[in-house]
């Protein structure tokens, strides 16, 4: 259940919450694809060969002193039986606990994709071995992508609140100094809706009431793919153009 929170204000720019991408030229939506298809190679989760690079050991070494400090701490029971597999069900409910969040603030719901391009481009360079590790992933990139992308970001201490103390403040903190140094400060990829909002320009000769429901039934296809790790290796503007 989403508590009251309290939100501080923010002057970076959202998104896409105030631009309107039916208003760009042709060439100008052209350029900004070109732009966009050289980012997406750079952010794509799979791509050789930085995902095969080993990780910085500054970053290793802080995600294991917060495993040890969970350890001590001991709010959760840590199952050493059992190997963890991050699967739909997982990313499921991390993704609908993010839209639950973006839209309380509100926020623009393209910072989820944000967040989630976050997550499987760190997953493929360190191993998550536990609910907690996945869970706070999710969760401090969720909070690196509002404060990036949006005017009004949320609190550490109220993710904390919203996690029932299982994930303390200084937990995220750390964190987002690891996932920063991991992913190597590389904190603007390109998303589904971006994409989709940059194709649509060249839909011509259609009126604009069936162009914005075909555009809004893309976005919703978008946000679900959000939700199948299927997609997380398959570029979005392929995603986009096929939604």
């Amino acid at each position: 259940m989403i508590v009251p929170i309290q939100i501080t204000s923010r002057t970076v720019a959202p998104l896409t919450e105030e631009r309107d991408p039916f208003s760009l030229s042709p060439s100008v939506a052209q350029d900004r694809l070109g732009a966009m298809f050289q980012q997406e190679q750079m952010y794509c989760p799979s791509r050789p060969p930085e995902c095969t690079k080993k990780p910085k050991l500054s970053s290793v070494s802080m995600f294991k002193n917060l495993k040890k400090k969970q350890r001590q701490r001991n709010t959760m029971p840590w199952s050493t039986s059992r190997i963890f597999k991050i699967d739909d069900s997982c990313r499921l409910k991390m993704s609908e606990w993010s839209y639950k969040i973006v839209d309380f603030l509100p926020a623009n719901r393209e910072i989820v994709a944000v967040a989630f391009n976050y997550i499987d481009r760190f997953c493929n360079r360190v191993m998550i071995d536990s609910e907690f590790e996945y869970k706070l992933l999710c969760t401090t990139s969720l909070y690196i992508a509002l404060k990036v992308h949006n005017r009004r970001t949320i609190r550490a201490t109220t993710l904390s609140v919203l996690s029932q103390s299982e994930i303390l403040p200084e937990d995220v903190l750390m964190m987002e100094c690891v996932i920063m140094k991991e992913l190597s400060y590389h904190l603007c990829p390109p998303t589904c809706s971006s994409f989709i909002g940059t194709f649509s320009i060249f839909i011509r000769q259609v009126p604009l009431i069936v162009k914005e429901y075909a555009v809004q039934r893309a976005l919703f296809l978008g946000e679900l793919s959000i939700v199948e790790s299927f997609f997380s290796d398959i570029p979005k503007s392929l995603v986009a153009f096929s939604a």
